[in-house]
């Protein structure tokens, strides 16, 4: 009877959601230009801040003219060139993401520039930064940053447990009856 409640037990844990993506997550834009330290003045992002779901969450224009859809997954972020352009050489050039809320970015683990371009991401405290300087984009081009995991998945974790129970419970009976 002990062993079918502990597998009754675990198989119920394996229905426990896990939270590990960015979905339902709040988050705020910046470009920066020359640097990470102080915002570009000429850009907008709209809405700002947004929360991310299903789609495109937001459009950023830089300098009146360059525009790029942002689209927040699960696990990734993209941006898709909604205009031809060639970003300057600088310190940075590119855009900030901040989380407002949310589980958190987790480490990105790949960034990919859809024609090739050489583009670097990286996370400072709760913002992530997307480099794009001296990269030239056409109309759809596309970066994408894939995330690790945020959060283990709990019902494994706890399906775990529930086995080395197990497995503490029947080496204490095999300990009773050798006495």
């Amino acid at each position: 009877m002990p062993r079918l409640l502990l597998a009754v037990f675990g198989l119920a844990l394996l229905a426990l959601p896990a939270r590990a993506d960015l979905l339902g997550s709040l988050l705020a834009g910046a470009w920066f230009y020359g640097g990470t330290a102080t915002p570009y003045e000429a850009y907008s992002l709209t809405p700002d801040p947004f929360t991310v779901g299903a789609g495109q969450e937001a459009v950023l224009v830089v300098d009146y003219t360059v525009t790029t859809l942002v689209d927040v997954g699960a696990s990734a972020v993209v941006l898709t060139a909604g205009t031809q352009v060639d970003y300057g050489m600088a310190a940075f050039n590119g855009l900030g993401l901040t989380m407002l809320s949310g589980p958190g970015f987790g480490p990105a683990f790949s960034v990919i520039g859809s024609a090739g371009q050489a583009v670097t991401a990286f996370l400072q405290g709760n913002t992530l930064f997307i480099d794009l300087a001296g990269q030239h984009f056409e109309v759809g081009d596309t970066v994408t940053v894939d995330f690790a995991a945020v959060v283990p998945e709990p019902g494994a974790l706890l399906l775990l447990g529930a086995g080395l129970l197990g497995v503490l419970a029947l080496s204490r009976r095999r300990a009773l009856l050798l006495r």
